[in-house]
């Protein structure tokens, strides 16, 4: 498995226990999100790569983008760090 080292593994932590302190509206939208969305967000959130994301749920390259994409829209985040913390 692959996991988070460094910097970017002490970014997210932060900003998640950040956002476990105020209100967080991103909640009420997460009902929204598909199942294979939320399959998704959760491997991103563990640190897995697009490839083994897209390996492990028998996808291709631009399915798998297209998810993240309404994901991201959903969640109003401007990229995949955001994706994870939120």
């Amino acid at each position: 498995m692959f996991s988070l080292a460094g910097p970017t593994c002490r970014l997210i932590t932060y900003l998640r226990e950040l956002g476990h302190k105020r209100c967080r509206p991103s909640r009420c939208r997460c009902r929204a999100r598909t199942a294979r969305e939320l399959a998704i967000v959760r491997a991103i959130r563990h640190g897995k790569s697009n490839k083994v994301i897209t390996h492990n749920l028998w996808m291709c390259e631009s399915t798998f983008k297209d998810h993240v994409r309404r994901a991201m829209s959903k969640l109003k985040a401007n990229g995949r760090a955001e994706v994870a913390i939120k």
